[in-house]
């Protein structure tokens, strides 16, 4: 993977520390440091939620049904 920003301080393919390596961890670590939410608008964080908690709740509710039909028989 090659990123243009760094095209001038890391040659891709060469293994040697850099002297600008602090300015490339720096840079690496402001990106890190972002939380993953403010990186996405609340509709898509609202929807990612609605996502997350059905994918836990729907395999329940499918035992849960699956239970129920075994016993009422």
């Amino acid at each position: 993977m090659h990123i243009s920003s760094f095209a001038r301080i890391i040659s891709p393919g060469v293994y040697e520390v850099s002297e600008r390596e602090a300015q490339v961890i720096k840079y690496i670590q402001t990106v890190l440091r972002k939380p993953a939410a403010s990186d996405v608008s609340p509709f898509n964080l609202l929807w990612i939620t609605m996502v997350w908690i059905i994918s836990f709740a729907l395999p329940l509710v499918l035992v849960a049904l699956e239970y129920l039909k075994k016993n009422s028989l």
